[in-house]
């Protein structure tokens, strides 16, 4: 989109410091503002979905994704605001089921 291209960098490792949204409070706050976070940045809720079952062994184990996910439908049912274009949303959507389909091999 506008000339951009996103790539994945395998090579690149990262070691974050501390947990994100630490200040938001404890884990599954967190988790839950994280769900809102990816609603207002426009995710597909399939892509959501998947990316949550993808994060059920994390600790605490099934509860954090069950917080994310319901984070999630709980920005849409509320219909807060989206953060990006309507444009921007589509191409957005577009790459994560692009991935989905990759991820489930139905090129």
């Amino acid at each position: 989109m506008n000339g951009y291209e996103t790539k994945l960098i395998l090579e690149l490792i990262v070691e974050h410091l501390k947990p994100r949204n630490i200040s938001e409070g404890g884990v599954i706050r967190r988790n839950c503002q994280l769900g809102i976070r990816d609603y207002a940045l426009a995710y597909h809720p399939a892509f959501e979905f998947v990316k949550c079952v993808g994060r059920i062994t994390e600790s605490p184990f099934l509860v954090a994704a069950i917080a994310r996910y319901t984070g999630f439908c709980m920005a849409g049912i509320r219909r807060q605001p989206r953060l990006l274009s309507p444009d921007l949303v589509q191409f957005v959507r577009q790459e994560q089921l692009r991935r989905l389909r990759r991820i489930f091999g139905l090129h």
